[in-house]
């Protein structure tokens, strides 16, 4: 949803009544002939004060008359006003699978802090954009190697999911002019952390694209991408408030996951923006949580593809260099489960997760692997992977 529409959404939920909220996708031009890449909101809203424990119907999205006929028919999801403000930054709803473990899986996802939480003694990072245009580019091809004075200018296309470096630039910078250029904007920013006194461009830094849609095969496009290159603007990375390279490692493999790009993707319709990025939740665990130290084990090998990573690789423990695809894959799967757990996801929660992910993926050969690893680590923990949920409620459980 658009943040354009903030104010209007937040004074409806503060000051409305919702009878039903329904989502259509309207491919093939279903339902209106218009544009048909859209989701479109049908709302029926009173203006009357909600009362203390008034909720909002959610149903949808729904991409055919079949579905809507169908859906229609059930009842909503329902949530509470609280948790609609809390979700995104600026009010927006959610586009939910019509399924009961989805909504139970979505509910599990959100129990975590948001990213933007101010959480004690953990971690903290600011989403910020460099300012880098364009016009900062130098007029030039690719400088030679020996030449350490030019710089790659990355944009979104130039990494991916444990790709930090596609060889495809945004253009090629001064060394000297934009790292004076990035101090002198440090120094005048309210928005720099005093606390990262670093510029990102000398260490391994988090960017993420914003540029994505739901309906892409993956939405949370982040990757650790290496030092010496410069990020444009369009594209934001994160700075530090607080927290170190095991921090950062367990960080990106949890934006990595499959579990928090499904959660992404209930809000993003063409832009990953700050106001749902702020949002999207993650699992604060202690460091010495055993899910959470393997978490950045995994990660961390899987951020560091080569030498360029040789000083944050050894800060971690692990070790740097291209990994063989099977192997790769092995220790994607098993974050996958990793997070999981760290989410309190259920195993149902991981199945539907993975179902309902992406219109017509291939998901059963990694599901299984995911699965695999679940449960590996249920028994590791002692957990009944199954019953995970309600050990939770009834405090039984505990993962540390």
């Amino acid at each position: 949803m658009a943040k354009g529409s903030e104010a209007f959404r937040r004074h409806a939920v503060e000051n409305g009544t919702f009878d039903d909220v329904t989502f259509v996708k309207n491919k093939n031009r279903w339902a209106f002939q218009m544009e048909p890449r859209y989701t479109i909101g049908l709302v029926s809203l009173r203006r009357s004060l909600p009362n203390d424990d008034a909720t909002i119907p959610i149903r949808g999205p729904y991409a055919s008359e079949n579905e809507f006929n169908q859906g229609v028919r059930k009842d909503p999801s329902r949530f509470t006003i609280d948790e609609v403000r809390e979700w995104t930054d600026v009010c927006a709803f959610p586009l939910l699978p019509p399924e009961d473990r989805a909504i139970s899986a979505f509910g599990q996802l959100q129990k975590s802090p948001r990213i933007s939480a101010s959480v004690e003694d953990s971690w903290s990072v600011v989403p910020y954009r460099t300012g880098i245009t364009a016009g900062d580019l130098l007029d030039a091809d690719a400088p030679s190697e020996a030449d350490t004075t030019v710089w790659p200018v990355y944009k979104g296309e130039s990494f991916d999911v444990w790709k930090p470096d596609t060889n495809s630039y945004y253009g090629w910078g001064d060394r000297d002019e934009l790292v004076e250029y990035l101090r002198d904007k440090r120094s005048r920013s309210r928005k720099w952390p005093d606390t990262d006194r670093e510029l990102p461009c000398f260490r391994p830094s988090i960017a993420f694209r914003r540029v994505t849609r739901a309906t892409d095969t993956r939405t949370i496009r982040a990757a650790l991408i290496p030092p010496e290159v410069f990020m444009r603007d369009a594209d934001p990375l994160l700075l530090w408030e607080r927290g170190d390279e095991t921090d950062e490692a367990y960080l990106i493999g949890v934006l990595s996951s499959i579990p928090a790009d499904w959660y992404a993707r209930r809000f993003v319709e063409k832009h990953l923006d700050y106001y749902i990025f702020n949002g999207i939740p993650i699992p604060r665990a202690s460091s010495e949580n055993q899910l959470r130290r393997r978490a950045v084990n995994l990660a961390g090998r899987l951020a560091a593809v080569d030498d360029r990573y040789t000083d944050w690789a050894e800060a971690l423990g692990v070790d740097y260099g291209p990994l063989d695809e099977d192997t790769k894959q092995e220790k994607i799967c098993e974050l996958d489960a990793v997070v999981a757990h760290l989410y309190g996801l259920s195993r149902d929660h991981v199945e539907v997760i993975f179902e309902t992910f992406h219109d017509g993926w291939d998901y059963d050969e990694r599901l299984e692997r995911v699965l695999d690893y679940y449960a590996d680590w249920a028994d590791r923990l002692d957990l009944d992977h199954a019953n995970r949920e309600a050990e939770q409620a009834a405090g039984t459980r505990n993962d540390d």
